[in-house]
């Protein structure tokens, strides 16, 4: 725990006094559905909230996030993939995308199929937003969707879009109804753009103005 610089106010120590439960609790259930060290930075969070201050230092967290990704747990391969893509190292970042999605991590999956579709390489990330799609994730049916509309495969763009957008996904609504309007089945576009407005989609809100709705 870091050392504390100011004395804890009556506030503060009630608060230390309640997460120290929660923490206690934490630090013995998290554990057995997770790896050890992923239970160890999830607490180091949770004391950062507490306590205003760092656990760890972030090359300390690193090293373990790093430690856990190479002893093969997917989490922490997916959480070292995201924190490489924003350093600007794609092609590490990539790696443990992959490895993560062989696993079955869904948004590992749809991330790297994201970065393979804008590099070019369109077969693979079909087949990982299809693995996505399997698990039920709206995104990457949305993204499937987009490819195939690109294709001329209108129809089956539909239904893609249809099942992404009844699942909740924004983007899946608007784009949905961006096709019904292409198709001139203005009562249906409408009705998707209104859902995506409601989640506040910007292109969604800038279509019912046209129609005088917003």
């Amino acid at each position: 725990m870091a050392i504390l610089k100011k004395p804890l106010g009556t506030q503060q120590i009630s608060r230390v006094s309640f997460y120290g439960h929660i923490l206690l609790i934490f630090g013995l259930i998290y554990p057995t559905f997770h790896s050890p060290v992923m239970a160890q930075l999830d607490l180091n969070n949770m004391l950062k909230d507490v306590l205003g201050g760092k656990a760890q230092q972030q090359e300390e967290q690193r090293a373990l996030l790093e430690d856990e990704a190479e002893r093969g747990f997917a989490k922490a391969q997916e959480k070292l993939a995201e924190q490489l893509y924003k350093e600007g190292k794609v092609a590490e970042a990539k790696k443990w995308w992959s490895l993560a999605a062989d696993q079955g991590e869904v948004y590992s999956q749809i991330d790297l199929g994201t970065v393979l579709e804008d590099e070019g390489n369109i077969a693979e990330a079909k087949r990982l937003y299809q693995k996505a799609r399997a698990q039920g994730h709206p995104t990457a049916s949305n993204n499937l969707a987009l490819l195939l509309e690109k294709e001329g495969k209108t129809e089956e763009a539909i239904e893609l879009f249809r099942e992404s957008a009844e699942k909740g996904n924004v983007h899946g609504q608007y784009n949905l109804g961006r096709m019904f309007e292409a198709q001139g089945k203005e009562a249906l576009s409408k009705a998707w753009f209104r859902k995506a407005a409601q989640q506040d989609h910007i292109q969604a809100k800038q279509k019912l103005r046209l129609f005088g709705l917003f």
